[in-house]
């Protein structure tokens, strides 16, 4: 296989991803502030802490069965088994399809009383909760699809359908109900996108799985090898099942946590401080999910040089991107927190103790992903559900006292426990690290451009907006200019258009 032809196959699904991310996040920071500046901190917390609570309950249904239909997937072409592919389809959707009609059926029983704990007002409130769950089989039946999609290495359904589209949908359709102020309609509007997703997720995927079977029919030649059952698709799975769990539950479980132990305005400004992190966390993942599918592919014909090759170019790629930007956020976060409302840069703290592990958890590349796709899943429960108990523990404990600076400890603390544990098991076990000469740079010209000339400036000019913010134009250009001149260094060749040169084969 041509290494140049699959990094700039990782660059481009990387970069239709960044574009995909793009557009996410300007869609959910315009969704967040319409929310925040529209109702009361009351209100938007209430609502804040529902739809996290979904995305939860989503996480827990689906129980990872995205990453195994990638594992799956990418594996069974990379090695000519195509009939896996369509038996992962089965064993996995099935069973994620069941849970979730149970969950949804069972919402009446429980949502009021969770509407009590959480706003004082349990029929609105718990009305939309049930909405929001009803449409919970469409939801996790969309994200299994899509997943599925990825396991074929393109990115385009993602992008068009989870990154653009539906986020964009939400948007549209929630500025047109806020105006009524009915907690109702503003779920209703929130989750009817997942409806749309559902629908042309599923058809993207069903012509997908026909054009293998039309290769099959020319005559692909197929390797039967072992048959994937039940039991091999969710041995492997269930791990890192609980794992997503736990992951989810770490970037929503904060603010269910702080509307329950402190009060639903505290769940509104620690909402509103922490959407920089998931912004941040889809340009890393842009990357990520990029390579994903690939790696699946090098690990099962053993070719480690390739995983490790690109696991360090990528982790250079999402450094040179990511750390400007938590740096940016950190520096600006008094100013960018007050446009949504007065008050809100009371979370500046938040901001910045976040920032900071992020810095972390970006330096150490993909490694999560690398060692899933490696086969270790339960190394990869063991971290998460630790980092989770780091998190919930530390949460139970200062929240009441600090509270969102509690949480936003308690989440720095399960963040780092998450990167530093895995970082050890893939040096020891895979003899793999994410420190090349591509993730060294970009580390190094990210702190000198965004961290070392914002401080140069503040000092100058002044602790003020002016001060910062020119900071941090003279910073991004000293940036944009290092990364023009240590291109080759960082391989940034790859995401040149054109079809690359060299035998390509497929992993």
């Amino acid at each position: 296989m041509s290494s140049t032809a699959d990094l700039r196959g990782v660059a481009r699904g990387g970069a239709l991803n960044l574009v995909g991310a793009g557009v996410t996040t300007l869609v959910t920071l315009g969704t967040t502030l319409a929310i925040a500046r529209a109702l009361s901190k009351t209100g938007a917390g209430t609502f804040f802490a529902a739809t996290s609570l979904f995305l939860l309950v989503e996480s827990l249904v689906v129980s990872g069965a995205t990453t195994g239909l990638v594992y799956f997937i990418a594996r069974g072409r990379a090695v000519g088994r195509f009939a896996d592919v369509r038996r992962s389809l089965r064993v996995s959707f099935v069973p994620v399809l069941v849970a979730s009609v149970i969950v949804a059926a069972s919402t009446p029983l429980w949502a009021p009383a969770f509407a009590q704990v959480l706003s004082g007002t349990p029929t609105s409130t718990g009305t939309g909760l049930v909405l929001l769950m009803c449409a919970l089989p469409l939801a996790a039946t969309s994200d299994m699809a899509l997943a599925a999609t990825t396991g074929y290495r393109t990115m385009r359904p993602t992008v068009f359908v989870e990154r653009i589209g539906r986020p964009l949908l939400q948007l549209i359709l929630v500025l047109a109900v806020l105006p009524r102020h009915d907690p109702v309609a503003l779920a209703l509007a929130w989750v009817a996108p997942y409806f749309i997703s559902f629908i042309v997720a599923v058809v993207w995927l069903r012509r997908m799985v026909e054009k293998d079977d039309t290769r099959q029919a020319a005559g692909e030649p197929s390797n039967t090898g072992e048959r994937l059952t039940l039991r091999t698709f969710w041995t492997y799975t269930a791990p890192r099942g609980v794992a997503s769990v736990a992951q989810t539950a770490m970037q929503r479980l904060d603010i269910v946590l702080v509307g329950v132990l402190a009060d639903a305005k505290a769940a509104a400004l620690y909402t509103v401080a922490t959407r920089f992190l998931v912004v941040g966390q889809l340009l890393a993942a842009a990357i990520a999910t990029s390579v994903q599918p690939r790696l699946a592919g090098w690990f099962a014909l053993g070719d480690s040089a390739a995983v490790r090759r690109h696991y360090q170019v990528a982790t250079g790629w999402v450094v040179l991107i990511a750390w400007p930007f938590y740096l940016a956020c950190a520096w600006l976060a008094p100013y960018w927190l007050e446009l949504f409302g007065r008050g809100y840069n009371q979370a500046t703290g938040v901001v910045v103790v976040l920032a900071g592990s992020m810095l972390l958890a970006t330096g150490c590349g993909m490694v999560s992903v690398v060692l899933v796709m490696a086969g270790r899943t339960f190394d990869n429960l063991l971290n998460t559900v630790v980092a989770l108990v780091v998190n919930i523990g530390l949460d139970v404990l200062l929240i009441p006292h600090l509270g969102i600076m509690g949480a936003a400890i308690g989440w720095a603390a399960a963040i780092t426990a998450n990167n530093l544990m895995p970082l050890a098991q893939v040096g020891f076990r895979l003899h793999m690290h994410p420190f090349g000469r591509a993730t060294l740079l970009a580390g190094g010209v990210s702190a000198v451009c965004l961290g070392l000339v914002p401080l140069l400036t503040r000092l100058i000019i002044g602790p003020s907006l002016a001060g910062v913010l020119s900071g941090c134009v003279i910073g991004s250009a000293l940036w944009l200019l290092a990364a023009v001149r240590y291109r080759n260094v960082l391989e940034l060749q790859a995401f040149r258009p054109g079809r690359p040169v060299g035998a390509v084969a497929q992993p």
